[in-house]
């Protein structure tokens, strides 16, 4: 039965190949000792897949000749994708999210739970079962080998981290169907799913901006980059800033935090800042673990919302008690959760019909107004400075 479900992944690859055009028409494809290498199974198993698509007219499979490719497998493998995917039972979707997201000693982490909880519910919507599958950091090529032994025939990443580029690369390699969610990676062409957080940062900005704040600080955490170093929230507050001409009127207009697992580390230059007659009138929490280390630390308890300073954060803050925030809701940029599900299983589905490489989208990001936006203070009085 295991060798069964390997050539049914083998003979997969041989489909996804031939509908992307990676193998065109007339193609001497690899010898089925190099394929079966590339595909991580034996040479029987690689072998009995090729005959397979030679039977089913994918392929001219001649003894003791090269294996070609033959005029419109391309047509015919995406027909055959089309009616595996319409027949497809459960587990088909696989959500990758690493394994320090879900740990048995804490509770999942909530945004991520949050987006697993839409994209189970997008993908029963869809007969797509969907289930979630913990990404290890060690011994990464036996979990892409799993895979399909397992019965998934595509995944979604969540969380990506750099650390996991292995997998992306054997995946990709594979032609195994892959959504990556809110990440782009340089040189590998896959299909992504991202918010706008550019456009989302640069919408408070302006925001703030419209209130009469020309002091405006961002606070961003290092973990906030991309793997490739990439900062999309930062990019879209500090060009709106210079294309606003306000850069170099801001005090400080990114202040970015090193990581810290409590998200509690503000620094002492930041403290000086805000107990000063020139901190920001105006910030941005990029991330919501600072805004609920802000208000729980007594160095700022004499600041209010929006009479002394104007705030606003990326996405809610889970898990935050009424003692930790303002009483003033803060104006947060949100990630639309069912609109993004929607997105990744529309990718998935694609994938699965046949088209490897689906247009990536970008998803807009909800912006919510509340009254912790205000006018600049007529008059900044530094803040008491009380003993930590």
């Amino acid at each position: 039965m295991a060798d069964r479900h390997r050539e049914d992944w083998v003979y997969e690859g041989i489909l996804q190949r031939l509908s992307s055009g990676a193998w065109t028409e007339g193609l001497r494809i690899p010898t089925t000792r190099q394929f079966a290498k590339a595909m991580g199974v034996s040479h029987l198993i690689a072998q009995a897949a090729v005959r397979r698509a030679g039977r089913h007219k994918l392929l001219a499979v001649r003894q003791r000749q090269p294996v070609r490719v033959l005029p419109g497998a391309a047509e015919r493998a995406a027909r055959i994708l089309s009616r595996l995917a319409s027949r497809s039972k459960a587990g088909d979707v696989a959500i990758l999210l690493p394994e320090g997201f879900r740990q048995k000693s804490r509770p999942p982490e909530p945004y991520f739970a949050t987006l697993v909880d839409h994209l189970i519910r997008e993908g029963a919507r869809r007969s797509l079962r969907a289930d979630v599958v913990l990404w290890p950091l060690h011994d990464q090529i036996s979990a892409v080998m799993s895979l399909r032994q397992r019965g998934y025939r595509a995944a979604v990443f969540l969380g990506l981290t750099p650390d996991h580029l292995p997998s992306l690369m054997l995946m990709h390699e594979q032609m195994f169907p892959l959504i990556v969610f809110n990440r782009h990676i340089p040189g590998l062409k896959l299909p992504t799913v991202s918010l706008a957080e550019f456009a989302g940062a640069q919408r408070i900005a302006e925001h703030f901006i419209s209130r009469g704040h020309r002091n405006l600080c961002m606070v961003v955490h290092c973990g906030s980059a991309t793997p490739h170093g990439r900062m999309d929230r930062v990019a879209g507050w500090v060009h709106y800033l210079t294309d606003q001409n306000l850069l170099g009127g801001c005090i400080m207009p990114v202040y970015i935090v090193p990581w810290h697992p409590q998200l509690t580390a503000f620094g002492e230059v930041f403290v000086r800042l805000m107990h000063s007659s020139e901190r920001p009138t105006a910030i941005l929490f990029a991330n919501s673990g600072y805004a609920k280390s802000f208000f729980a630390n007594r160095q700022f308890t004499a600041l209010g919302i929006p009479e002394d300073i104007s705030m606003a954060m990326f996405e809610p803050a889970y898990g935050a008690t009424s003692s930790m925030l303002p009483p003033t809701p803060l104006t947060r940029i949100s990630t639309h959760f069912p609109r993004t599900a929607q997105c990744l299983i529309e990718q998935v589905g694609k994938m699965l019909e046949g088209d490897l490489m689906p247009p990536s989208i970008r998803v807009p990001m909800e912006i919510t107004l509340t009254d912790s936006i205000g006018p600049v203070p007529a008059d900044i009085t530094p803040v008491r400075h009380e003993a930590s």
